[in-house]
């Protein structure tokens, strides 16, 4: 079955989702920063055993975003909206890397409805400087964020803190590559203002996991620098419902070892 698309108006935005797969269950997708809702499709072995809705974040691929940030708030109408639509009841939510603490920040609101929750080297689960709200409060975001031309002192930054051992190289080249251009490094910082709004609570959501006995899956690349797969690991442990995968891949995963070790894991699994 081929893909459909469709748009959902939000207020002044307007949101895109695809569609595709062909199987009994539902799954919400969301994906990684600077990547859209397509990532999802070449994602075949999803699309045998789910009805795949993979939403466009805000300032990503089609969704037409407004504002210069989006809230929790916000986007679990917009979620539920799409449900709506769709007649959904019970699903699944997967999310890649941003997607996947997007996830993890909302999973505790959704839980009621939730068969499985699904995340791709997800971050939120490793204690990075530039997430906390001590070191970079909400103002002082929105502050940087509003100096952004030149942004040859964000560049300094990014350099001085890859020679201190701050960064390592994957990040530093991704960040880099963000900031060089005008339409990217403001997307960076939006999205970055309003990840503000989606904390993980990991002991919160250890508990509530455990109590529902919701199935969790963890799939790391195994030459990922940028959410090492030690820290799934750590959050896997001593959740009866959680398993955790390594995948042949990066951060980014190429998708076709990604889509062969989701196969291998679907063929045995009930509820995934």
């Amino acid at each position: 079955m081929s893909p459909s698309y469709h748009q959902i108006d939000f207020g002044p935005h307007r949101l895109h989702y695809g569609c595709f797969g062909h199987g009994p269950k539902a799954l919400l997708a969301l994906h990684g920063f600077a990547n859209h809702g397509g990532y999802f499709e070449e994602l075949k072995s999803l699309g045998e055993r789910y009805r795949v809705f993979a939403l466009d974040l805000p300032f990503h691929g089609k969704t037409k975003w407004e504002s210069d940030h989006f809230s929790a708030q916000e986007l679990l109408e917009i979620i539920r909206l799409i449900l709506a639509r769709e007649n959904v009841q019970r699903f699944s939510l997967a999310g890649h890397s941003m997607g996947g603490r997007i996830a993890l920040s909302l999973a505790p609101e959704l839980l009621p409805n939730l068969e499985a929750l699904i995340l791709l080297a997800p971050a939120g689960l490793q204690a990075t400087p530039s997430d906390s709200p001590i070191l970079f409060p909400l103002f002082l975001r929105r502050f940087l964020a509003a100096r952004l031309e030149p942004p040859g002192w964000i560049l300094s930054i990014f350099a001085w803190a890859r020679r201190a051992n701050l960064l390592n190289k994957a990040t530093y080249v991704l960040f880099r590559q963000q900031i060089e251009q005008a339409d990217r490094r403001h997307r960076l910082f939006n999205c970055w203002i309003s990840l503000y709004d989606f904390p993980v609570y990991k002991r919160k959501l250890k508990k509530l996991v455990r109590e529902k006995e919701l199935p969790l899956y963890l799939f790391y690349g195994q030459e990922d620098e940028i959410t090492p797969g030690r820290y799934g690991q750590q959050f896997a442990q001593k959740l009866p419902s959680a398993q955790f995968h390594w995948v042949a891949d990066g951060h980014f995963f190429l998708r076709a070892p990604l889509d062969q070790c989701l196969r291998e894991i679907l063929a045995q699994q009930q509820y995934f």
